[in-house]
């Protein structure tokens, strides 16, 4: 969405194999009506969800005082998404057109022909879902749609793709990486960026230590995940590898990207909330836990430095 809403200059192609057409307009509409919702001031802002764009007549009917403004920000989302589809700004392609990149290749041929001046941007969900090359084995299957989708469309439209992979079987708890896509040499070798995500809170869930996690957003009675982006490959800037950190909000299908200080400012409130929750009296910084006797001794210094603490 910020690649439309911030380049004039630029035309999105979205070809989704995992979710039909609809199921993709929507997760378009919630963003753009959420959007709407925070710059209006709209208290529906934070409850804005894929459930209530599909069916927000149920919602108002059952709820209507906590759902005021739901139909104005689904409006707004629904025409924005009409209005980059009416310039040609946005196409969106599902399985009924075509699970495959000759599909793709095809259609941003025919885009770049009828606007030669604008920059192309490509997204594609999911990769191992394509079905070209079907008659070889799935090795040889991903190699050539690998070196396709980089040398055919990429390279040779000069466009920038955006792609989803699938991993092999990665045991619970474990962090993926680059060796957990499936026929990863094949696939590795021929991106420029590579990022692996893990979510802690889920995997916490899935043992049974949910309250164990530090690393969710949200409120106690309802935790959503604090995603961890592994970056495994990286030949578009000089910053190598490190971590990145994304709040994700399942019912939105929206992603937030979280400065380090913000992620540890949310794991400090969430440790000292845990700790104040089982009795545990003090206070988190830095990444440690102090007590309340720790921080009144600290106050007395700061005022009266005469005085000696042992």
């Amino acid at each position: 969405l910020e690649t439309l809403d911030h380049n004039e200059d630029t035309i999105v192609i979205a070809q989704t194999i995992d979710d039909t057409r609809a199921q993709f307009n929507r997760r378009l509409v919630v963003q753009w009506a959420y959007q709407y919702a925070i710059s209006n001031g709209l208290d529906i802002a934070s409850t804005i969800s894929l459930n209530k764009i599909a069916n927000p007549s149920f919602w108002q009917a059952q709820y209507p005082k906590e759902h005021v403004g739901l139909m104005e920000c689904r409006e707004y989302g629904w025409n924005k998404l009409r209005e980059y589809v009416k310039d040609g700004r946005l196409h969106i392609k599902d399985t009924t057109h075509g699970p495959t990149l000759v599909l793709l290749e095809r259609l941003v041929n025919k885009v770049q022909k009828e606007n030669p001046n604008c920059k192309i941007v490509v997204a594609l969900d999911n990769f191992h879902k394509l079905q070209d090359f079907a008659s070889l084995d799935e090795r040889s299957s991903v190699m050539r749609k690998s070196q396709f989708l980089k040398t055919n469309i990429a390279q040779g439209y000069g466009t920038t793709v955006f792609a989803t992979f699938e991993y092999g079987k990665v045991e619970t708890g474990k962090r993926p990486t680059n060796n957990d896509l499936r026929d990863a040499v094949n696939i590795e070798y021929d991106i420029n960026y590579l990022i692996n995500l893990f979510s802690p809170l889920k995997t916490a869930q899935d043992f049974g230590k949910g309250d164990e996690c530090d690393l969710w957003h949200g409120t106690e009675y309802a935790r959503l995940p604090i995603v961890e982006g592994v970056v495994g490959k990286n030949k578009i800037t000089e910053e190598k590898d490190g971590i990145r950190y994304f709040a994700f909000y399942p019912a939105q299908s929206r992603y937030e990207c979280l400065a380090p200080k913000d992620m540890e400012t949310i794991v400090s409130n969430n440790r000292s909330l845990k700790a104040e929750v089982e009795g545990h009296d003090g206070y988190w910084k830095d990444g440690k836990h102090y007590s309340n006797v720790l921080r009144n001794k600290e106050s007395n210094i700061l005022s009266n430095p005469l005085m000696n603490v042992y």
